[in-house]
């Protein structure tokens, strides 16, 4: 599950409580690089790939600068997923 709005990390984190990914962000994001982001998300999930290989799918489509690759975190079951 994505949380496709700035400022869901909340969100992300409490949905995550009941046992499934979800991807929230942690501040503003660019429209451009959300879409960048998703679309690499998404062809992960396409690809039926895990929702770890395809949250790394959409970090790398965000062809990350300073802090970008930093937005969008991955929760599950409560806790923030390091890549």
């Amino acid at each position: 599950m994505g949380l496709n709005a700035c400022y869901s990390l909340q969100q992300a984190q409490k949905i995550s409580e009941n046992g499934i990914y979800v991807v929230g962000m942690n501040d503003q994001i660019e429209d451009e690089k959300a879409i960048q982001f998703s679309v690499g998300f998404y062809i992960g999930i396409v690809n039926e790939e895990n929702p770890r290989k395809a949250y790394q799918f959409g970090l790398a489509g965000l062809n990350p600068g300073k802090g970008d690759s930093l937005v969008p975190e991955l929760w599950y079951n409560g806790s923030r997923i390091e890549i």
